[in-house]
């Protein structure tokens, strides 16, 4: 520790949880304007049971007020998988849930439900007695 530079000593160290730090990285305002929807947004690639009980509620106020610009801006960071990321529950608006589900982020879903269902299942397994594969 005395090696590394003293201004990069405290990201070494934290004692949040996993779940307060993905919590925080969405509720913090630390970063220039231009680039705070693309990091807040990251909470959505982590896994949804680390945040949605304690700020599922506010990812979804701020994703109904961001969503239309983003629909209509199209920022280069909010491609089709950024799309498939935003779960059909987090969108109140059946309009804006359609506008959202392109062709592009439906073949998205529907690859990753395919290789769920093929980690999922050992091939091994016989019928009518599903294995889980690790």
């Amino acid at each position: 520790l005395l090696s590394i530079e003293q201004d990069y000593v405290f990201t070494f160290f934290d004692t949040r949880t996993a779940c307060q730090f993905i919590q925080d990285e969405h509720t913090r305002d630390k970063c220039e304007k231009e680039y705070l929807d693309e990091r807040k947004f990251i909470v959505l690639s982590y896994n949804e049971r680390k945040w949605r009980y304690a700020i599922g509620d506010e990812v979804k106020l701020w994703l109904t007020e961001r969503l239309p610009v983003w629909l209509d801006e199209e920022p280069a960071w909010f491609d089709d998988y950024r799309k498939a990321m935003i779960l059909d529950w987090m969108v109140d608006d059946p309009n804006l849930l359609a506008e959202l589900r392109n062709e592009g982020v439906i073949a998205i879903l529907s690859e990753r439900r395919k290789s769920i269902v093929r980690v999922g299942v050992s091939p091994s397994a016989s019928p009518g007695s599903p294995q889980r594969t690790l």
